[in-house]
């Protein structure tokens, strides 16, 4: 059995169990179960620099520009300019808000 054939079969088991044993409640294109885990007895706590860079990020997200990755994009959907839907506005606001801290806040 070639590795193709091995991971194959073992998405499919996946989607077999999710199907019989995890009832979905809903119909949807495309879904994944996920796992929620309390975090009131959690050691570790974010920091107030991850709190500032995450705000600064999000604020920055929501004007961020990602055309010019769709203009590259033969056909849509063009994920990047889904929002809030997608992650891809997220990462470049993280982007843009470490890049400017690290240059213009360093002495």
């Amino acid at each position: 059995m070639n590795i193709i054939t091995c991971i194959r079969q073992k998405v499919i088991m996946k989607y077999i169990i999710i199907q019989k044993i995890m009832c979905v409640p809903i119909r949807a294109r495309h879904a994944e179960y996920s796992i929620l885990f309390s975090s009131d007895d959690d050691n570790s706590k974010p920091s107030e620099y991850l709190i500032n860079v995450s705000l600064n990020a999000i604020n920055k997200a929501r004007t961020v520009s990602l055309d010019d990755i769709c203009e590259k994009m033969k056909t849509g959907p063009y994920w990047p300019n889904v929002w809030p839907g997608e992650h891809y506005k997220l990462l470049a606001g993280f982007i843009a808000a470490i890049l400017e801290e690290y240059f213009f806040t360093k002495t």
